[in-house]
């Protein structure tokens, strides 16, 4: 059976947008980049200060892969 994600400190406004049928993505005041998954510091430039906006959820996907088996049962 799945276990549902545990929401943290970066994660749980992703998972409160979810819930009112939103999706929300860090975006960095310094450069103006958007990006997935939340970190503590933008991956493209390293600036703290980052808030979250929302996304149409439109977009390109580049690549995508399947797991066959997980790496921890969870």
């Amino acid at each position: 059976m799945p276990v549902a994600p545990e929401p943290d400190e970066f994660t749980a406004p992703f998972w409160d947008a979810l819930r009112d049928g939103r999706l929300d993505v860090p975006e960095c005041g310094a450069c103006g980049r958007r990006f997935f998954v939340p970190e503590p510091l933008c991956p493209h430039c390293g600036a703290a200060g980052w808030t979250w906006v929302h996304s149409p959820g439109a977009g390109t996907i580049y690549s995508m892969s399947v797991v066959h088996q997980a790496v921890d049962p969870a």
